[in-house]
């Protein structure tokens, strides 16, 4: 057995060492961290998010592109009703939120419980619903 003695000056030495060094800085949490649950539910920020960028795209390329789905009549003097308009891309779209939003929620929440994941999704599947009524009620012309 070997017993090395810590030398007075060798303790001095690492203390002087310790000091030089930068304290250890707290590390911040950023402003937006996933949890458990928001790592789970971020597919319900694909409508509002989609209906802030398409609002413009809505605007100023599709409609005058489409027209506002309003009957008009045409050449001859015919009432046309119903036509393939900017109303109508709008409703497509909808449909494809609601069915890409429902398809990523089905896969985040694969690695819980049955009952938790039903409850979940149904939970999920309304709140969708309603932001889904949002962006209709922003996109649809008249």
């Amino acid at each position: 057995m070997k017993d090395k003695k810590i030398k007075y000056a060798d303790t001095i030495r690492h203390k002087v060492d310790a000091a030089k060094q930068p304290p250890m800085q707290k590390t911040q949490k950023p402003v937006f961290f996933l949890y458990r649950w928001n790592a789970i539910l971020w597919p319900l920020l694909i409508s509002p998010l989609f209906t802030l960028l398409y609002s413009p795209i809505n605007r100023y390329i599709t409609l005058p592109l489409f027209g506002s789905g309003r009957p008009y009549e045409d050449m001859d003097g015919t009432l046309i009703e119903t036509y393939f308009s900017a109303n109508s891309v709008a409703r497509i779209l909808f449909y494809l939120l609601l069915l890409a939003t429902e398809l990523l929620l089905i896969k985040t929440t694969h690695g819980i419980s049955r009952r938790k994941r039903i409850a979940l999704l149904i939970t999920a599947t309304l709140l969708n619903l309603v932001m889904g009524a949002v962006f209709l009620e922003f996109t649809l012309w008249e």
